[in-house]
């Protein structure tokens, strides 16, 4: 919730497709000229939240963009009204089965419009409010965790996540807790098998008291995930490890980091006006758990 600035987005159409497709939903979106045309260097600012997504039915048209596609699917089961997903044709036919089925267990409505586990999609929300676990593949694409990570602390307990397989992609789940991180949502827990999120702080809202409170209570469910946190609570862990795709998503993901072990400001702003999170990040070794090989990111 509140007004967000953010400079330095890539040009091109996924993100034009992330833009329309924001202001589809009910967001209000001031783009710069170039974002308007797609070209590099966009900026934008956000004013919104939860309470702006629309009631009326509206369909979001994400052309190409898988991630854009996953990302607002995920966006729309939080919206008290009905949204068609579609895409171009080579859009539809890639998967999106866990990304739905996992919506369906929050109770989320989700409806092929054709496929079933393709777009279009018409998704329903808001999710049950006594859910707090969904299992997850964690050999598929990233993209389907992400999206589920980022509206976990828009729900009532947060989220934990139990993987049913190994989570392979985790540079990327990394990528998406440090932003997360830094609009204000500390304490993330990432394991092989299980990725904690608790109800949200910050500047997206929440008490800071009950988050603790259910972050304590995923805990007892996932002893194999307690361990040592980051030395500087304000800062992003990142590991770099040779080949494990750390560099490139960090370049790719809307740039948290322009290259690896440099300061690097972003320019994110957040509701008070003051520009922090990213800013601060810098390459520093993961804590490792004793059994899982989990971190936390955060507090």
């Amino acid at each position: 919730d509140g007004t967000s600035v953010l400079t330095g987005l890539p040009g091109g159409d996924d993100t034009i497709a992330m833009i329309e497709g924001l202001r589809t939903l009910g967001l209000e979106i001031e783009a710069t000229d170039d974002a308007e045309v797609g070209t590099d260097g966009l900026s934008a600012t956000i004013a919104g939240g939860r309470g702006h997504l629309r009631r009326a039915p509206v369909t979001v048209h994400a052309r190409l963009a898988g991630t854009t596609s996953r990302f607002l699917t995920a966006v729309a089961a939080l919206a008290p009204g009905p949204c068609t997903i579609d895409g171009a044709p080579p859009l539809r036919s890639r998967p999106m089965s866990p990304l739905h089925d996992a919506l369906r267990t929050l109770g989320v409505q989700v409806s092929a419009a054709s496929s079933a586990g393709h777009l279009p999609v018409v998704v329903h929300g808001p999710p049950a409010d006594d859910v707090e676990e969904v299992s997850l593949s964690g050999d598929v694409s990233s993209q389907f965790l992400s999206a589920l990570m980022m509206i976990a602390p828009m729900l009532p307990r947060g989220l934990r996540f139990r993987l049913t397989t190994r989570l392979v992609s985790r540079p990327y789940i990394r990528i998406t807790a440090s932003v997360m991180q830094a609009f204000g949502i500390d304490g993330i827990e990432l394991g092989d098998r299980i990725v904690i999120i608790a109800y949200g702080v910050g500047q997206i809202g929440g008490d800071e008291a009950e988050a603790r409170r259910v972050r304590a209570r995923h805990r007892r469910h996932a002893p194999e995930i307690s361990c040592a946190a980051t030395d500087d609570a304000t800062r992003t862990v990142l590991r770099r490890r040779s080949g494990d795709g750390d560099v490139r998503p960090l370049a790719a993901e809307g740039g948290v980091a322009r290259r690896l072990g440099r300061l690097v400001p972003v320019g994110t702003r957040h509701g008070d006006g003051a520009a922090r999170g990213c800013a601060d990040h810098r390459q520093v070794d993961a804590p490792q758990c004793a059994r899982s090989g989990g971190e936390r990111i955060g507090r």
